[in-house]
């Protein structure tokens, strides 16, 4: 069984030949890893054996020194302190409730096809997911601010409508642009949980990310992008990544057309009760922590706790296994090595 063609039967929630996996790093830790391996970083996803690619469908420029990330968006991601992946807000582009003076970007076609085409030019034995990392949610408290648009839900509705419709129209115009190809589905991300809940009220998701969530999840299934538009055949599969406690909307994310959640923190999650809920109508990705477990766990406990989850998630398929997200500095290499040793069956 080649490694898409396990994580398509997986997914399909029939058992493959051996549970799936894809392990991500921090850009520290893959250079960490890669110096005590004695390979080159890009050698690294191979020797992991990682079952999936994610193609991302935005892009970005990055300052001469690193630092400085700006988005498709124009948000500026600062980099230069301890978070170098991701990096933090450097200033706001809107500063009140009003979409008054700011132009949302044009979705290039061209540079998402190159992208797109690059991939595809050569073989690989991959499950392939089209990639939307900022979503909705995400997506516009970068641009107002997160304790800003946070209260903007609160007290201005009718602009957080037409924020989230403006970004929601963005996105399924990338989604629709990724549907010419070859892909096996899509990968979206947006934190709406925390360790203990929701960020926002389940009424609020309800009410401001459901309905273009649905949208976006139709089209991504291969639903017409616009009315007269030809629909495409619904092939695809749509997994929602997202932090935290969201087990106040996953019935409803479901109903959305989600089929598969990640990451699942075993924090926050009796993994048991989830697989027992959810499992024969969604699958799940991750759930191996880089919180709790990896950076305090031995060699062989990792590898016990890989066989446990793997065993209660993977049961009549429906996983992927792998760190809830990509593996923080406090990790050892020793636990990544035995986690990706287990995996693969060399332990």
């Amino acid at each position: 069984m080649t490694r898409a063609e396990r994580v398509r039967t997986a997914l399909g929630h029939e058992p493959p030949d051996r549970c799936p996996w894809q392990i991500e790093l921090t850009g520290d830790v893959a250079a960490r890893l890669a110096n005590g391996l004695g390979v080159d970083p890009r050698e690294l996803d191979e020797w992991a054996g990682n079952h999936c690619a994610k193609l991302s469908l935005t892009g970005g420029e990055v300052s001469n020194d690193g630092t400085l990330f700006r988005d498709d968006w124009g948000v500026e991601w600062d980099r230069s302190g301890l978070d170098r992946d991701i990096g933090i807000i450097a200033s706001r582009r809107i500063e009140r409730a009003s979409l008054a003076g700011f132009s949302p970007p044009r979705v290039d076609a061209d540079q998402v096809r190159a992208r797109l085409d690059a991939w595809f030019a050569k073989p690989r034995d991959r499950f392939v997911f089209a990639k939307i990392g900022t979503l909705l949610f995400e997506r516009a408290w970068s641009l107002c601010g997160l304790e800003e648009f946070l209260m903007l839900m609160a007290t201005e509705p009718d602009f957080v409508h037409e924020l989230v419709e403006v970004i929601s129209e963005y996105n399924e115009r990338l989604v629709s642009i990724a549907l010419d190809y070859p892909i096996d589905g899509f990968y979206f991300g947006d934190d709406f949980g925390q360790q203990s809940g929701m960020i926002m009220s389940p009424a609020m998701w309800h009410e401001y990310f459901e309905p273009p969530l649905r949208r976006l999840f139709a089209v991504a299934h291969g639903a017409p992008h616009a009315p007269g538009a030809a629909a495409r055949a619904p092939v695809r599969v749509v997994a929602l990544h997202s932090c935290g406690k969201i087990d106040a909307i996953l019935d409803s994310l479901i109903g959305a057309g989600l089929d598969v959640y990640q990451t699942v923190q075993p924090e926050v999650y009796d993994l048991i009760e989830l697989k027992n809920r959810y499992g024969d109508r969604l699958s799940f990705w991750g759930a191996i922590s880089t919180q709790r477990d990896l950076p305090v766990m031995a060699a062989d406990q990792v590898r016990e706790l890989v066989r446990r989850t793997v065993e209660t998630l993977g049961a009549r398929g429906g996983y992927i296994a792998g760190p809830t997200h990509r593996v923080p500095a406090d990790v050892p290499d020793d636990a990544i090595i035995a986690m990706v040793e287990a995996l693969r069956g060399d332990a």
